[in-house]
C-alpha cells in the first residue's frame, strides 16, 4: 500500500532467489487503485502486479491467493527482504516433509542509522518473535509459507480485519488440525519501526 520504494528493495532480493526463475512466480498487490504503479518498476516475466480495491491486507492477500498457481504459497511484505535462498530453503522443506502444512520463519530485524534509538531497541527485543508465535499455533505472514490446500480446508484470511489477520487465519488453521513447524534458517529482513 503506497510502498514502492520498499517494494523495489524487496523485489530485488525476489529476484535474485537461488532456485531457477521459472521455478516461482511473484505477485505483487497493490492495495491503492488510485496510487498509479511507477511506470520504472523492472518485473521479470515471473512476477506481475495486481490490484485489489477492497483496502486491507488481508483482502490483498485473498486476492494474491486466488491470482496465483503454485501449491506452495510464500508471504512476505513490501518492507521485506528475503535472503537469497529464502524460497529454496521453504520448498526444500515442503518436499522433506509431505505432512507439514504451515512453515514460519524468521524474520531479523533491523534498524536504520549509526545506533538505534529507544524504539529500535524495544522492537528488537520483542517484535516478531516467531519461536513464539508457533508455540502458540500462529505466524506473522512477514515470512510465511502454506500449502495452498490448507487455503481450501480452513478458508481464507477474513477481509474485515485490518491488523492481526494473520495471527487468526493461523490460529484457525492450528485448530483445524493444520501442523506448523519454524525454521530458523528461513530469514526475512525486516526494518523496525
Amino acid at each position: 500500500y503506497k510502498d514502492w520504494e520498499n517494494l523495489n528493495e524487496c523485489l530485488k532480493h525476489l529476484k535474485n532467489q537461488t532456485i531457477q526463475k521459472t521455478s516461482f512466480e511473484v505477485i505483487v498487490v497493490n492495495n491503492d487503485p488510485t496510487f498509479l504503479i511507477p511506470v520504472d518498476i523492472d518485473l521479470p516475466e515471473n512476477f506481475k502486479i495486481i490490484t485489489e480495491e477492497k483496502p486491507g491486507s488481508y483482502a490483498a492477500r485473498n486476492h494474491g491467493i486466488r491470482n496465483s498457481s503454485g501449491e506452495i504459497l510464500a508471504f512476505t511484505d513490501s518492507d521485506c527482504t528475503p535472503n537469497p535462498n529464502w524460497l529454496e530453503t521453504g520448498i526444500s522443506y515442503f518436499l522433506k516433509n509431505k505432512a507439514l502444512d504451515r512453515l514460519a520463519g524468521n524474520v531479523t530485524l533491523y534498524y536504520s542509522g549509526d545506533s538505534p534509538k529507544p524504539a529500535d531497541l524495544y522492537e528488537l527485543v520483542y517484535a516478531f518473535d516467531q519461536v513464539s508465535n508457533v508455540k502458540s499455533g500462529s505466524s506473522v505472514t512477514a515470512n510465511l509459507f502454506v500449502r495452498r490446500d490448507v487455503f481450501r480446508e480452513v478458508g481464507d484470511f477474513d477481509e474485515s480485519m485490518l491488523s492481526g489477520g494473520d495471527y487468526e487465519w493461523n490460529k484457525r488453521a492450528t485448530l483445524a488440525g493444520k501442523s506448523l513447524h519454524y525454521s530458523a534458517e528461513l530469514i526475512i529482513n525486516h526494518p523496525t519501526r
